[in-house]
């Protein structure tokens, strides 16, 4: 499996440079996913070196794609945190400038279009 990823990610390089496109290897991480462990964690080296080209890829616990953070593990705790966080600011916000706002439809819209929108977000 180790072989056959390596060759896809050289398989994906020489198409992109075939195409006058270039990937950032700073930019690009591997994360290894699963909820079971590997059956070579009894191993001392058990993380495997990706590359492109010369340059070796990070890997990483976490990674956000698409505006969405995913772990290793396929579940979204993460990124609900930051959803969460993101809302409880806007809503920290709304109540220290807008307390002189006394229009309760006025008071709604600016909830709606500021907090809860965090929440519809990726949801």
């Amino acid at each position: 499996a180790v072989v056959s990823t390596q060759s896809d990610i050289n398989y994906l390089n020489e198409w992109a440079q075939e195409n006058k496109m270039k990937f950032h290897p700073k930019k690009c991480k591997v994360l290894s996913l699963g909820n079971r462990p590997s059956p070579l964690s009894v191993l001392p080296m058990t993380a495997f070196n990706y590359s492109i080209g010369p340059d070796m890829l990070e890997y990483a616990t976490s990674e956000k794609d698409l505006g969405v953070h995913i772990n290793e593990k396929l579940n979204f705790d993460e990124n609900c945190n930051i959803l969460l966080t993101k809302a409880n600011q806007k809503f920290g916000l709304l109540k220290r400038t807008c307390h002189f706002v006394r229009d309760l439809k006025s008071k709604r819209c600016l909830y709606l279009s500021l907090v809860r929108c965090q929440y519809e977000h990726c949801s």
